[in-house]
């Protein structure tokens, strides 16, 4: 492709040149963002679609972009840009007169980042609250910043789960004004599933799936001969390397989007000592809050892990009797323990020091808190903004392992590569320093490399892992964990 292009009466000629690989290289500063501009408006979607993708763009661009048509460039503007300057109210309106639903909901859903002015944003969210989808009027009512009067109008909705949702947002925002989470066992709504009753529904899902498509595990844990209980990641060699996790630790595990970061996750909710692991045991008490994944498809997973059958079978129901074995029998050991999975999009890290006060009162003790997909908490663009809730969020993490005495275990998925602490800095300085240890997760493919970048007693160590994309399960790929040249 060659291009060229006129800026302040000047021509530049690119000549041949893939301008998507460019658009990507380019740094953030007041040249690049001319030329993002000028490509702004350049007839080949692809080149659009990668200008929108970048987190950071000149009020013009953005307000170009906000009129595309194009479903993707309409996503990316409302992941990243609903903070900039360059938003308009007009803009957005004919997002919601154009009936373009996945858009309008995450609009709804991030309503206090939008700059506009006031006027324009009471208008915005006036037709939002009336919206004819009860999915929009549902992501409203989770906006605890909105003033009272709307989520009132909200508590008057037709749909329950609008109205339920409208008053616990009302709670919330009292209860945080007042900095007062004694109440927080009103707000049970139900939202959080223990694990049992979703492994009676998989069972089920899963009986039927085998008797359709047909007509007619040994895995060896880690542990320590140590006094103080420490958490496993049930993965021999990072085991090692970090040493475990101690009470009120927050322990962070970054990583690229579908790198592998919730599979972590979920096993290591899943090595608490339990029946699973030792019939001896008390089941370990783990609250597990996802922002990202339904129960459902967590605790499939959790399952597909645990019984060493293959996801995709599992999700055909192409099982072989020795599977459907297996299967039965992680369903049950599942059923006793004692892991309780709350899903919801945007949920603040106060709803969640809410939820744990209530999991608490129910299972009479916690031993675990696994926050997955935390960066979904901040959504932010605008850096002054964005650091704020960072700092809330940190100090609230800080809150919750000293308030439950627990260790924290938190995964971020960002869209660039992680190559150090740097990285994670550029992101996140807060949460970075409110990390007691921070591992860094690169995987290709099915092979993998664990980081330990930050450790307030280990040396930074590596360790190289398998990834078994058939379980979703990550194992040892060394005996000998390797340690860095920085310790």
């Amino acid at each position: 492709m060659h291009v060229s292009f006129n800026i302040d009466g000047e021509t530049f000629k690119l000549g041949g040149i893939n301008l998507v690989g460019l658009i990507q290289q380019l740094d953030g500063d007041d040249e690049a963002f001319t030329l993002l501009e000028k490509m702004s408006e350049h007839p080949d979607i692809l080149v659009r679609r990668a200008i929108s993708a970048r987190k950071k763009l000149s009020p013009i661009t953005v307000t170009r972009l906000l009129e595309d048509d194009d479903k993707q460039i309409r996503n990316n503007i409302a992941l990243y840009h609903l903070s900039s300057s360059g938003i308009t109210c007009g803009g957005l309106m004919k997002w919601i007169d154009g009936d373009y639903l996945e858009q309008i909901i995450m609009l709804a859903g991030c309503i206090d980042q939008i700059s506009l002015s006031q006027d324009d944003l009471k208008e915005l969210i006036e037709r939002l609250s009336s919206h004819a989808s009860p999915i929009v009027r549902l992501a409203l009512a989770r906006c605890t910043r909105l003033e009272d009067d709307v989520l009132r109008k909200l508590l008057a909705d037709e749909d329950e789960q609008v109205t339920q949702r409208a008053a616990i947002s009302l709670s919330i925002k009292a209860m945080r004004e007042h900095n007062d989470s004694s109440d927080c066992m009103q707000l049970d709504n139900g939202r959080s599933q223990p694990i049992c009753d979703l492994m009676l529904s998989n069972y089920k899902e899963l009986e039927g799936l085998y008797a359709c498509h047909y007509k007619g595990s040994g895995d060896k844990r880690f542990h320590w001969e140590e006094a103080e209980q420490r958490v496993k990641t049930g993965i021999l060699d990072v085991d090692l390397v970090t040493g475990g996790m101690r009470r009120k630790e927050i322990m962070l595990l970054a990583g690229m989007a579908g790198g592998g970061t919730t599979s972590i996750a979920l096993g290591v909710s899943l090595n608490q000592p339990s029946g699973i692991n030792d019939a001896e045991k008390e089941a370990g008490r783990v609250a597990l809050f996802s922002l990202k994944h339904v129960p459902d498809e967590l605790s499939m997973r959790m399952l597909c892990m645990h019984s060493g059958v293959n996801w995709e079978h599992m999700r055909a129901g192409a099982l072989r009797a020795s599977d459907w074995r297996g299967l039965a029998s992680s369903s049950g050991f599942l059923a006793e323990s004692r892991i309780e999975i709350m899903h919801e999009p945007y949920m603040s890290i106060f709803e969640i020091q809410m939820a744990c006060h209530r999991i608490v009162e129910k299972m009479k003790g916690l031993d675990l808190i696994v926050i997955d997909s935390i960066d979904l908490m901040n959504r932010y663009g605008d850096q002054e903004k964005r650091h704020r809730e960072f700092d809330e969020i940190a100090r609230g993490l800080t809150e919750l392992a000293e308030t439950f005495d627990v260790p924290v275990l938190l995964t971020v998925s960002l869209q660039t590569p992680i190559e150090g602490n740097a990285d994670f800095l550029e992101w996140s300085k807060e949460i970075y320093h409110a990390a007691d240890s921070i591992l860094l997760l690169n995987r290709t493919d099915k092979q993998a490399t664990l980081r330990l970048s930050k450790h307030l007693t280990m040396p930074p160590a590596s360790v190289s892992l398998k990834f078994d994309p058939g379980t979703m399960k990550f194992i040892s790929a060394s005996r000998k964990p390797k340690l860095s040249e920085e310790g």
